[in-house]
């Protein structure tokens, strides 16, 4: 690990893709806990969660 980021021997990025797809899962699945409460949420929320916590997870050094 370097600087966030998972590198292997052949840089294909495959263990960085399966340990921060994994948080965003697990994040989707907290989540989706949020939602079970007596009201739940709305969809704006939902939106707004997912927007503000699994994107940046599932996203996270993307652009390199």
């Amino acid at each position: 690990r370097y600087l966030g980021f998972y590198f292997d021997h052949q840089l294909t990025f495959c263990e960085h893709v399966q340990y921060y797809s994994t948080k965003a899962i697990a994040m989707v699945h907290a989540m989706k806990m949020l939602g079970n409460s007596l009201r739940g949420l709305s969809p704006k929320q939902k939106h707004l969660l997912y927007r503000s916590c699994v994107i940046p997870i599932a996203t996270y050094g993307f652009h390199l």
